[in-house]
């Protein structure tokens, strides 16, 4: 983000970069959440019913392809 401004890149852009590559990194953190709700073990319970629990998982993981999240990983400042 340095390089962006000084290369004339405002401040606005960089902070939406920012927030653009945040947004991509978040899938993860619903897709472990959606994940839960099948309740695979004894123990636990099952949350949902199987279809609504896999048509969740469905969007979430299109939602990681469709943002490329994983590279938003990659290139991630913070890692």
């Amino acid at each position: 983000m340095t390089s962006l401004g000084t290369a004339g890149v405002d401040h606005w852009h960089t902070a939406s970069y920012a927030a653009c590559l945040a947004h991509r990194e978040q899938p993860f953190h619903g897709l472990a959440f959606r994940l839960y709700t099948i309740g695979a073990g004894r123990l636990q319970p099952a949350m949902q019913p199987d279809e609504v629990s896999r048509a969740n998982l469905a969007r979430m993981t299109n939602m990681i392809i469709v943002l490329d999240s994983f590279g938003a990983l990659r290139s991630s400042p913070r890692l």
